[in-house]
């Protein structure tokens, strides 16, 4: 999702191409965390290298820094934000995704708050 402020040229739409910000200001994940070179391939894919401005290391600061008007970003999915400061507007291409996995020893015993993890998981997925 794109994250921006109330008064952007966007709030009012639903959903953006990426490449339609190609000249915003960027609020980004800091250098070394992985979502980050995840949403710098996204933005290649769309044909930009985005100009990040502030960073952050997690999506309650980085809305944060969106709420305060400093620029937009690419986060999940988050709800709690107020919509009163920001506006979450779908990325209609490219297709942004990603994988997130989930492992464990069959020979070990899960802690039984590990193990309702893993079933919630297995069940939602």
């Amino acid at each position: 999702m794109i994250y921006v402020p109330v008064n952007h040229r966007f709030a009012s739409r639903s959903s953006i191409a990426l490449n339609e910000l190609s000249d915003d200001t960027f609020i980004g994940f800091k250098e070394g965390l992985g979502i980050r070179e995840i949403i710098n391939n996204f933005c290649e894919e769309a044909g930009f290298t985005p100009v990040i401005k502030f960073e952050g290391e997690d999506v309650s600061t980085l809305a944060g820094l969106v709420s305060s008007g400093l620029g937009v970003t690419i986060i999940p999915a988050f709800h709690g934000i107020s919509s009163e400061k920001i506006k979450q507007i779908s990325i209609s291409k490219p297709y942004c995704h990603r994988e997130i996995g989930l492992a464990w020893l069959n020979q070990n015993t899960l802690l039984p708050s590990a193990e309702l993890f893993r079933t919630f998981v297995i069940e939602m997925l």
